[in-house]
């Protein structure tokens, strides 16, 4: 596994990981985007409209929680977040919000 200063898995260095940068050709000829590194941190959703919202609850809380899913992320190098910081806490269903704090 690589160390977190250069898997960018850890937020706390969001700064160093700024320090590096690399040039990419942007859509018209002759652009160049410089980008640079910041850490790479997934969230995960539930549309408004879904088509089956009981089974959408299910398949988050699976993800969510300690011994299942993100056991699962967590043995492939990923670490958790949970519980995460929000700003949207109100928005969040009932059943998912033990893996958030406000």
């Amino acid at each position: 596994m690589l160390p977190d200063s250069i898997n960018l898995s850890n937020p706390s260095l969001s700064n160093y990981y700024q320090s590096a940068s690399v040039n990419i050709s942007g859509k018209k000829p002759g652009e160049v985007i410089n980008k640079k590194g910041e850490p790479m941190v997934y969230g995960v959703t539930i549309l408004n409209n879904a088509p089956n919202k009981k089974a959408a609850l299910k398949f988050v809380d699976f993800l969510l929680s300690a011994n299942k899913g993100m056991k699962i992320i967590q043995a492939n190098g990923q670490k958790s977040f949970v519980p995460s910081q929000t700003s949207t806490y109100n928005k969040i269903p009932q059943e998912l919000l033990k893996f958030a704090v406000k």
